[in-house]
C-alpha cells in the first residue's frame, strides 16, 4: 500500500523522454571522465547553480540542521564564472592538486525525472559514486545524492544544467581535497 502512494505522488516523464535524460546524465559522466571539460561546460547555464551544502551529525530529534543553509560555509557553492576558472585552472597543469590529473569513474543510478507544470524545466534526482585516485595511493571513493535541473536545450547533448544540488553520505569528507567535478 505504501509503495502505490509513492508511485502516484511521482509525476512521471514519459518513457522515451526519461530515457533522453539517462543519456544526458551517462554522456556528462563520461564527458568529466574523459577529462573533456570545455565540452563539460558548454552543458551549463550562464546562470547555474552549483551547490554542495556541508553536511552535518545531527541527533534524530533535530534532522532540520543536518545541512548548512545558503548562508553558510558550502562544501561547493559555484557559479558558471567560477566553474570555468577551475577549469581553465586545471588545463593549464598549474592546478597543484590535479597534477597529474586524477582519473575518475563516476555511476550514476537511480535516476528520477519529474517534469514542471510549465513543462520547461526537469526536475532530475540521481545517486552517484565517484571512484578518484590521484598518484600512486591516493584513492577516494565519494558517494551521494543529486538533484538536477535541467532544460531542453540546443546543446550537443540536448539539455543544459540550469541547478545541481549535491548532498555527500559523508558527513566528514577525508579526502585531501575536493579538485574534481560532481
Amino acid at each position: 500500500m505504501k509503495a502505490q502512494a509513492i508511485t502516484k505522488s511521482i509525476q512521471r516523464v514519459e518513457l522515451a523522454l526519461h530515457h533522453e535524460v539517462e543519456q544526458f546524465l551517462y554522456a556528462e559522466a563520461r564527458l568529466l571522465d574523459n577529462r573533456q571539460f570545455s565540452e563539460w561546460l558548454s552543458l551549463i547555464s550562464e546562470d547555474v547553480v552549483y551547490f554542495a551544502p556541508t553536511r552535518y551529525n545531527v541527533m534524530s530529534k533535530d534532522p532540520d540542521n543536518e545541512f548548512s543553509s545558503g548562508e553558510d560555509l558550502a562544501i561547493f557553492d559555484e557559479s558558471k564564472d567560477s566553474l570555468s576558472r577551475r577549469v581553465k585552472k586545471i588545463q593549464t597543469g598549474r592546478a597543484w592538486s590535479e597534477e597529474p590529473m586524477s582519473r575518475t569513474r563516476r555511476l550514476i543510478t537511480n535516476i528520477t525525472a519529474t517534469q514542471s507544470a510549465q513543462g520547461e524545466l526537469l526536475e532530475v534526482t540521481s545517486n552517484f559514486i565517484v571512484y578518484r585516485n590521484h598518484l600512486e595511493r591516493t584513492v577516494e571513493i565519494f558517494a551521494g545524492t543529486r538533484t538536477d535541473t535541467i532544460v531542453e536545450k540546443d546543446t550537443h547533448l540536448g539539455f543544459e544544467l540550469e541547478r545541481r544540488e549535491i548532498i555527500f553520505d559523508q558527513a566528514t569528507i577525508l579526502a585531501k581535497h575536493i579538485s574534481i567535478l560532481f
